[in-house]
């Protein structure tokens, strides 16, 4: 019996690869939250995604690749870029925990731009989702608080990194029409958008603040971590676990990141949320859970 034989991946280890790459991509936000008393956001963003393309480069066996390639492309780094550009100035003004279910809203708008755009199915489902991610929304930003705090400055950085989530659901979308190209896999897929979403990010930051001369040690060690562990890590199990899993499965595995972002919040970061902010986390975890469902096939109808 040949004992060097390869084990086959089963769909348990796909699910694995899934769910770890969530419990990676919840640590990011209280590193990044962290991180953002020693560096500046927009360089953050912008180093951050250099050292993670620097990292996922020796995996990726096809260099060619990186010398031509499609346009589309640019446009996935540039939605994933703003992405990050907005996450990172909005985390300024708001917590770790409330920007990780933030930035997965991108589930809820990937469902409406889909239908708006790819004409898929708009269903019960669905449509219960987007609603629910109203009022979940609101609950969270403004809790019982009067509606009138909508015109102050209170709510800047849940808006920004809710547009964050907006410019990932584009970016979701756009890497549909890539993720199962016959000419890439889906870590030279995520190689690519990683080293042009760093390229637009290097050349546009230097116009929006200064570079971090004095960076301090701490400051590097965040980065360095965010980087590797937060962001180039779980991109490289992601896409292990694409291989095996449908992207509807997928998504659904990596919201496990809202629970560690959220636990490690309120451990290392001393977070709260209170009973409202806490209903309206509840009540948008469940919308993006529906969301994500596919719809009911309609039995066909006989004449």
């Amino acid at each position: 019996m040949a004992l060097n034989r390869k084990t086959p991946e089963t769909r348990g280890t796909f699910v694995f690869y899934s769910l770890l790459a969530g419990v990676f991509w919840g640590t990011s936000f209280p590193i990044v939250k962290w991180g953002l008393d020693f560096i500046s956001p927009v360089w953050f963003s912008a180093l951050r995604l250099a050292l993670a393309f620097i990292c996922l480069l020796p995996l990726v066996s096809q260099k060619h690749i990186f010398l031509h390639f499609p346009f589309r492309y640019w446009l996935l780094g540039f939605f994933n870029a703003l992405g990050f550009l907005l996450q990172f100035l909005g985390m300024q003004f708001t917590s770790a925990s409330k920007a990780s279910f933030y930035v997965n809203t991108n589930l809820i708008f990937v469902a409406v731009f889909s239908f708006l755009f790819l004409h898929e199915r708009f269903g019960g489902r669905k449509i219960a989702g987007v609603i629910l991610a109203v009022a979940g929304i609101y609950l969270l930003s403004i809790g019982l608080n009067s509606p009138a705090v909508l015109f102050t400055g209170k709510l800047k950085g849940d808006l920004l990194v809710l547009s964050a989530g907006v410019s990932w659901s584009i970016f979701v979308i756009l890497n549909k029409t890539v993720l199962h190209s016959p000419k890439y896999s889906v870590l030279d897929t995520v190689s690519l958008f990683m080293l042009t979403s760093a390229v637009l990010m290097i050349l546009v930051a230097p116009f929006l603040e200064p570079f971090p001369v004095h960076l301090s040690g701490k400051g590097l060690v965040v980065l360095l971590v965010s980087s590797s562990l937060a962001l180039a890590l779980p991109f490289y199990l992601w896409s292990l676990g694409l291989k095996g899993l449908t992207a509807t499965v997928s998504s659904l595995l990596i919201l496990v990141e809202i629970v560690v972002a959220t636990l490690l919040s309120i451990v290392f970061l001393n977070e709260r949320l209170d009973g409202a902010e806490m209903l309206g986390a509840a009540v948008l975890l469940v919308s993006m859970v529906l969301a994500s469902l596919p719809e009911k096939e309609r039995p066909p109808s006989h004449a």
